[in-house]
């Protein structure tokens, strides 16, 4: 459903249930519906909804982060820790992933570094590399729970550098995303 407002030309999209994380891929901005287990796409010029995804297929459980990969829409399904790949030009599923190996665990943080997808998973103090092109995990990367106390969210920065925010020990820590060193504690 959606309304323009004809005072100033904005238009409102309602009925999405629970809509949290979005992301555009340039045309398109896709919003995760936390409450609805679904994705909604809309239109950027006009306001218009393009489709939503709510099949069972998906595996959507709770979208709490999306990523655009310049090909794909990546959404991390917080409920089940797992990641729904989709084809940004076609709607279709290109995966689900939530294999064991991967070591999702209470996954909160969705980034993408220009060639591989990062996930931060809080339950572990873990962070999740997977190639985006085929996604295959590349690895793991561990921490003691005095490195990190309740990683949050993260972000890619250029020259390889990931900023997490550490919501248990209030602080942001800057990693190396070639070698999985802590840079540096920011507080």
């Amino acid at each position: 459903v959606r309304w323009k407002n004809m005072l100033n030309g904005i238009y409102i999209v309602s009925g999405l249930p629970g809509p949290i994380p979005m992301v555009s891929d340039g045309n398109h901005v896709w919003v995760g519906n936390y409450n609805g287990n679904s994705v909604t796409e809309i239109d950027e010029a006009n306001g218009g909804v393009v489709r939503t995804l709510t099949s069972p297929k998906y595996g959507f459980s709770q979208p709490g982060e999306l990523v655009y990969d310049g090909t794909n829409i990546w959404v991390l399904n917080i409920n089940k820790s797992s990641l729904t790949e989709i084809n940004a030009s076609t709607g279709v599923l290109k995966r689900v992933i939530n294999s064991a190996s991967y070591d999702f665990s209470g996954s909160s943080g969705l980034v993408y570094d220009g060639t591989n997808i990062w996930v931060l998973n809080s339950g572990n103090d873990a962070l999740t590399e997977l190639n985006a092109s085929t996604g295959k995990l590349v690895r793991v990367l561990k921490y003691s729970r005095a490195q990190l106390g309740l990683p949050i969210d993260l972000t890619f920065v250029h020259d390889h550098t990931l900023w997490i925010a550490d919501y248990g020990y209030n602080k942001v820590i800057e990693l190396n995303s070639n070698t999985g060193s802590i840079i540096r504690y920011i507080d």
